[in-house]
């Protein structure tokens, strides 16, 4: 399926590596698009070529391309030790690596983490934010899609809460959390996930996952991503270098020999 859309997109411009939103409908909306390839010798497949995006509609791209730039203000939510979860080791890293990057933008970061992130206190703070960072549990529902939500604190934080909320002044959503663009495979073409949710209710770009993740590689990513968009240099981090920030990082885990499935699962959405 991919290759002849790559190929006729390469008959048009020598720019490498492109950069290709997709929109996919039905089965397809579940398939992880951006990772097609022959895996066999030494061929090179989109992962090499391309900067993937995936958009749950073209009417959220064109919102995304239409919002107002805001200045750069970064909510960093981690829960390391959420009651009744597994802990996550690595979140503790991440709101550091979080940290020591917003430092090189002369930027001081708000964290709420472990016991202050309750859902009452990160859905207040969300709508104040242009970037967000979410690093803890989350949980897809296969029975009632707004149900989906982030593990905080206290409880969980519900997709239908969230999709209330006004984010139109956020930027830049990095969801460090398992399944939170997972589809559901009853109604594929509707996009009721986490990430999908978190667009409608304003947020231009977002990097989330297809699936579970290793918590040790999503601090990897992080840091990797964080390190591109908050680089010494930049006076106000520019949100549509994401995509580009994300395909750095997954291929610095290629190259460390990670197997698929320690990479696949991150992708970027929006613009």
């Amino acid at each position: 399926m991919a290759e002849p859309i790559l190929a006729h997109i390469i008959q048009d411009t020598q720019k490498r590596p492109l950069r290709i939103w997709w929109c996919p409908t039905g089965a397809l909306a579940l398939l992880p698009i951006h990772a097609a390839g022959p895996y066999g010798g030494d061929a090179t497949g989109l992962p090499e070529l391309v900067i993937s995006s995936y958009i749950p509609t073209l009417h959220s791209l064109l919102c995304a391309h239409d919002s107002a730039p805001e200045p750069f203000s970064m909510l960093a939510i981690g829960q390391p030790d959420t009651p009744g979860q597994n802990p996550l080791p690595a979140v503790d890293k991440e709101i550091a690596t979080i940290q020591r990057a917003c430092a090189r933008v002369s930027h001081e970061p708000t964290s709420l983490v472990g016991p202050a992130a309750t859902a009452h206190a990160v859905s207040s703070a969300l709508p104040a934010h242009s970037w967000l960072h979410f690093s803890c549990h989350a949980h897809q529902d296969p029975s009632y899609a707004f149900a989906s939500a982030f593990f905080m604190h206290d409880g969980p934080l519900r997709l239908g809460a969230l999709m209330r909320l006004d984010l139109s002044r956020t930027q830049f959503a990095f969801l460090s959390a398992c399944l939170t663009s997972a589809g559901d495979e009853r109604l594929p073409d509707e996009s009721i996930h986490l990430a999908a949710g978190l667009q409608f209710a304003g947020v231009r770009s977002a990097i989330a996952t297809l699936w579970t993740v290793d918590d040790r590689t999503a601090a990897f990513v992080a840091d990797r991503v964080y390190e591109h968009l908050l680089r010494e240099g930049v006076e106000e981090p520019d949100p549509l270098e994401a995509a580009e920030a994300l395909h750095r990082a997954v291929g610095a885990v290629k190259a460390a020999g990670k197997p698929m499935i320690f990479w696949v699962p991150f992708i970027h959405t929006g613009r």
